[in-house]
């Protein structure tokens, strides 16, 4: 969950850098440090569901559905498109979709 806050609070804090990276239309093909850091992020969610005890999905799978919970609450927080749109606001939703989404995997938070 601390993970996913992090991410809620950089696209809140920097929304023009967070709609370059997602909306802008860049190929990562080009940009390997910007793929790179992308690489090395989704791996520390990886990481950090490799340590959940009972998942019942594979590790990728789970950091797919939380990646998109995380970014789906960012994404609708930046674009002003949920009833909250201060970070502290949306962290208490942002909490509770990724404690739903890792109790429905079979994990903790």
């Amino acid at each position: 969950v601390a993970a996913c806050r992090a991410y809620l609070r950089f696209a809140m804090d920097s929304p023009s850098r967070f709609e370059l990276m997602f909306h802008s239309g860049i190929e990562w093909k080009d940009y390997p440090e910007g793929a790179a850091a992308y690489g090395k992020c989704f791996a520390l969610l990886e990481s950090l569901l490799r340590a959940q005890p009972k998942l019942r999905v594979d590790v990728e799978t789970a950091g797919d559905l939380v990646w998109a919970a995380a970014h789906g609450v960012a994404d609708l927080g930046v674009s002003k498109r949920l009833r909250h749109g201060k970070a502290a606001e949306l962290e208490p939703l942002l909490d509770q979709a990724v404690r739903t989404m890792l109790a429905g995997l079979g994990g903790r938070d």
